[in-house]
C-alpha cells in the first residue's frame, strides 16, 4: 500500500467502529504500520446500522458527492465484501490475525 500511496493513491479507511474509539483505532493502525491514510471514517456513536450497510452508504456518498474512484476495497470481514461489490469495487478479503 505504501507504493500505491507514493504514486498518488489516497487511502480511506471505512470502519464500523464507533467514533468514540477513534483514538484507539488510530493507535492500532500506527502499531500495525497502517497509519498512512488520508481519511478515517467512523460511524456515529449512536449508529447501530450493520457495518455492511453503513459502509455502503459512505461509499455511495464518496462516489456521488466527492467523486471518489475506488480502486480496491480491503476488509477483514466477509460480510463487508457485499458493500464494495454493490458499487462495482473489487474487494479483497484479508483475514485478521492475532499477534
Amino acid at each position: 500500500m505504501r507504493v500505491a500511496v507514493s504514486n498518488g493513491v489516497r487511502v480511506v479507511y471505512l470502519t464500523g467502529r464507533p467514533e468514540k474509539t477513534r483514538y484507539s483505532t488510530i493507535c492500532w493502525l500506527e502499531n500495525h504500520n497502517l497509519d498512512f491514510h488520508d481519511m478515517l471514517l467512523m460511524r456515529e456513536n449512536s449508529d447501530r446500522t450493520p457495518a455492511r450497510y453503513f459502509k455502503s452508504k459512505l461509499i455511495k456518498k464518496l462516489i456521488a458527492k466527492h467523486r471518489y474512484h475506488f480502486v480496491l476495497g480491503v476488509t477483514d470481514r466477509e460480510c463487508d465484501i457485499e458493500a464494495y461489490e454493490e458499487h462495482h469495487i473489487p474487494a479483497l478479503y484479508a483475514r485478521a490475525y492475532e499477534e
